[in-house]
């Protein structure tokens, strides 16, 4: 419930936001609601992973909680745009610390087999808002206020609250989550704690390149620049060890998860758009594309936690492959004005199949590989590579759509885009074969 409403609030943002712009204004300001949720996220799934490593996952959990909740208040309430995102940039803090803390809970409670079940149900989670998390959102926001779609999710995070509390106080107790012990508590030779500084860097320099992408002009390039040059600062410290020597295990997987999710969600927003420009399909119909795409999601991510049919490490790969060849069916129907819409939903089946085994069986090498001193920070590794690799194949991709829109064909303007992310998802694949052999059940070291 808890990744439920986190995911939930991701949807159904992008549904309210026009509805809170009508009414509170400074429509220049609209990528900052997404920009400012990004910096904040970013930067406390860094200090989440530490602090969940020194002491355990139980308060940064409750912290991220109340801090999310905090977020939606401010932002249902806000009556002006500056509390508005600053209730946006609150809520990044508390979902980042939330997301986080729930990864070292898994890793800490299951062991391998059980992990692939759980993160089949964390996958449903957030599935599921994919199918009712816009309409409700936007049902919520024209029926009576777009302030609902923020205030609504309160009444979820306190029955979360009220289910979680009796199970985590007892486990804690009995010490199954919680600080490592004194034993478990040193990390691998050569690995440090993540400074927090470098989750800050991270988290601006990611900020920069998304306002890059949305620009196509000499500040856009300086901006870009800057925010490149930001992360190269701030990525090794707060990646696996062998990160920047394109490394086997840990470090492979976090460059997986870097390239190969940014490509499905970068060509997923182009989706909608590409289907009504270059065959008049209706928002609602290509929706169902979408929809889709999110069964298949769902069935990979069950088919992954069926045991000893492939080794985990070839799951990653496999669900890397299937993801490349359903966004290079797309870029190749979107060439293809004249073929049937409908192909592109069995372009999505593909590319949602591979996403539900890539994601899932990612975090759960990552687990597998990781002692229990270092959860937090392999888990925080992967989230914010998978952040930062979005923001980079949103900026790409969009910005490669800004030159060629009303220059080129409409086909090629949405053809070479998605033809560009479809490469970097081949370059995924090159890297999951870098990863080496994790066995599919496999416990925690």
């Amino acid at each position: 419930m808890g990744v439920l409403s986190i995911a939930f609030e991701v949807y159904a943002v992008t549904t309210a936001m026009p509805y809170v712009v009508a009414e509170l204004g400074h429509r220049q300001w609209y990528a900052w609601a997404f920009s400012l949720y990004m910096l904040g996220m970013v930067f406390s799934t860094v200090a989440g992973g530490r602090v969940s490593d020194r002491i355990g996952p139980v308060l940064p959990l409750v912290v991220g909680t109340g801090v999310f909740a905090v977020g939606l208040t401010m932002a249902g309430l806000a009556t002006v745009m500056p509390l508005f995102l600053a209730g946006r940039l609150v809520q990044g803090l508390g979902a980042g610390l939330m997301n986080v803390s729930l990864y070292v809970v898994i890793a800490q409670v299951w062991d391998g087999p059980g992990r692939a079940r759980v993160m089949t149900w964390v996958s449903a989670m957030w599935v599921l808002p994919a199918f009712i998390g816009p309409p409700l959102a936007g049902w919520v926001s024209r029926m009576f206020s777009w302030h609902w779609a923020f205030l609504g999710l309160l009444p979820l995070l306190v029955v979360t609250g009220l289910l979680a509390a009796p199970p985590l106080v007892r486990l804690a107790r009995a010490g199954v989550i919680g600080r490592p012990e004194p034993s478990d508590r040193a990390l691998p030779t050569g690995v440090r704690p993540v400074p927090l500084w470098a989750g800050l860097v991270l988290a601006l320099g990611s900020m920069l390149i998304q306002l890059a992408g949305q620009r196509l002009d000499q500040v856009a390039l300086v901006i870009g620049i800057v925010g490149l040059a930001l992360l190269l600062v701030g990525l090794p410290p707060a990646m696996p060890k062998g990160f920047i020597t394109l490394g086997a295990g840990l470090a492979a997987i976090v460059w997986v998860r870097m390239a190969v999710p940014g490509t499905f969600f970068a060509a997923e927003s182009f989706l909608p758009l590409m289907l009504l420009e270059t065959r008049g399909v209706d928002v609602a119909v290509s929706g169902l594309v979408l929809a889709v795409g999110a069964f298949g999601w769902m069935l990979g991510s069950w088919a992954q936690a069926r045991p000893g049919w492939l080794r985990r490490d070839r799951k990653i790969l496999l669900g890397a492959t299937l993801t490349a060849v359903g966004v290079g069916w797309a870029a190749w129907i979107a060439f293809q004005p004249g073929w049937w819409f409908g192909l592109a939903a069995g372009a999505w089946a593909v590319a949602g199949l591979g996403m539900g085994l890539l994601t899932a069986s990612s975090a759960v090498a990552v687990m597998n590989l990781s002692n229990r001193a270092e959860f937090g920070r392999n888990s925080s590794s992967l989230q914010v590579g998978e952040n930062l690799g979005a923001g980079l194949c949103l900026a790409i991709a969009g910005t490669i759509f800004a030159a060629l829109d009303g220059q080129a064909p409409v086909s090629a303007t949405f053809g070479w885009p998605i033809l560009v992310l479809a490469l970097i998802g081949v370059l995924g694949i090159g890297l999951a074969l870098r990863i080496g052999p994790v066995a599919d059940d496999t416990d925690a070291r």
